[in-house]
């Protein structure tokens, strides 16, 4: 494959459409109701299922044993991270002196800091990994360009 077909393309129209979405959707929902916020938190959470769903379908049928270890990787994050939301961090503002409801607050105010902060990692990770994969992949094309009496020269 060559470089120039743009090996990631699909894949960073997808990030580019995800980082839209979810800028405009905290940008448009801090003006909204709790109702109508509450209906796009379970629009969001229909789609974490089905999202999860194939990440489980990776799990199990990929055919790479490294693909489906990092597809469990991501499943066990996403686990851990909604108990974690949903238990110990309201827990550990108890005691702050504001209401109930305050400390909720501030405790998913913080975890959604770090949640996007692990994107912004997870970005950084994905940046690395494509660069590898664009220099191994322009190394494969150079050995399918090289003459075959190139070829023996570099295995002497």
């Amino acid at each position: 494959m060559q470089l120039k077909e743009g090996i990631f393309a699909v894949k960073l129209c997808e990030l580019e459409r995800e980082y839209g979405l979810l800028q405009s959707t905290i940008s448009i929902c801090q003006k909204k109701s709790p109702d109508q916020i509450c209906r796009k938190l379970e629009e969001i959470k229909d789609d974490l299922q089905m999202q999860n769903r194939l990440l489980e379908l990776s799990v199990q049928n990929s055919r790479l044993p490294s693909v489906s270890a990092l597809a469990k990787a991501q499943l066990e994050y996403g686990r851990k991270a909604e108990k974690l939301f949903h238990g110990a961090m309201s827990r550990d503002l108890k005691g702050s002196g504001q209401t109930r409801s305050a400390e909720q607050a501030e405790a998913a105010a913080l975890y959604s800091e770090y949640a996007i902060d692990f994107a912004t990692q997870s970005m950084r990770y994905a940046l690395a990994c494509a660069l590898s994969a664009l220099q191994l992949q322009q190394e494969a094309d150079d050995e399918l360009t090289k003459s075959p009496q190139q070829k023996e020269e570099s295995y002497i």
